[in-house]
């Protein structure tokens, strides 16, 4: 009995050392990602993928404000749950577009005032088909989530779920039968329709949306005199329809 015990007890702390070491790889990786982009400007976060419309729009979004408050700033897709982590390490400036409660995970941050999306949530499916009536209406289905993404985990809590890492592996694993139903933004799941290669053939958006979410831009609390600066210029674009028309470009 003692050897059985000494050898879970190695498996253990086997286990422990490999899952210690792929933490270290895996902040080493993203850290020389970010470090590899330009050192005089400020390093914004966003879960969109570089190839999706959103991120593309927030890009434009970013370069008009960085003109602005005349502060270079960089945006750069990080999977959420790694972009909170390298947030709360110090080596992103800024998240682009969080949900409100995050501020729960990241208290020391500044949370901009001005919301930088209002995002419309659906629920997307192939084999089911029905009216939408709140987050207690998907109780029966099978869900796919995306690590991280905090309205969700919130909203699903009596909801039979499975996490996966992307929108892309959501959708493809609905369209699979995988699942029943994915819970996303009208602008992240047209990415990814619109990404090359993707069938969306059978994937219908269930009305009406489940949620309607605001987002609002997250700064490190050392960037107090460029986060007024910048929601001084969000709010003035919306102001003068620059926002407005910035949203209505197709790339």
């Amino acid at each position: 009995m003692p050897n059985i015990v000494i050898s879970v007890m190695k498996i253990h702390l086997l286990v422990n050392h490999k899952v210690f070491l792929y933490s270290i790889f895996l902040i080493c990786s993203l850290s020389f990602k970010v470090c590899n982009a330009d050192s005089n400007s400020l390093k914004f976060s966003t879960t969109l993928k570089e190839n999706t419309l959103s991120f593309k729009l927030s890009k434009i979004l970013l370069e008009k404000i960085s003109e602005e408050v005349k502060v270079p700033i960089e945006l750069l897709y990080l999977p959420a749950n790694q972009s909170a982590l390298l947030f709360s390490l110090g080596k992103i400036d800024a998240e682009f577009s969080r949900v409100s409660q995050y501020q729960e995970l990241q208290p020391n941050s500044i949370k901009i005032v001005e919301p930088v999306s209002n995002v419309p949530i659906h629920v997307y499916s192939v084999n089911k088909n029905f009216t939408v009536n709140g987050w207690k209406s998907l109780i029966p289905y099978r869900i796919l989530t995306v690590g991280g993404w905090l309205y969700t985990k919130e909203n699903l809590t009596e909801h039979k779920t499975f996490e996966v890492e992307s929108p892309l592996q959501a959708f493809k694993l609905l369209k699979a039968g995988r699942a029943d139903l994915f819970v996303t933004g009208l602008l992240t799941a047209t990415g990814v329709f619109n990404s090359k290669g993707f069938d969306k053939r059978n994937i219908i958006r269930l009305e009406p949306p489940v949620h309607i979410i605001q987002t609002f831009t997250y700064f490190k609390p050392k960037h107090t005199a460029i986060a007024k600066a910048y929601g001084d210029a969000l709010k003035m674009f919306k102001k003068d329809g620059t926002y407005a028309k910035i949203l209505k470009q197709e790339l």
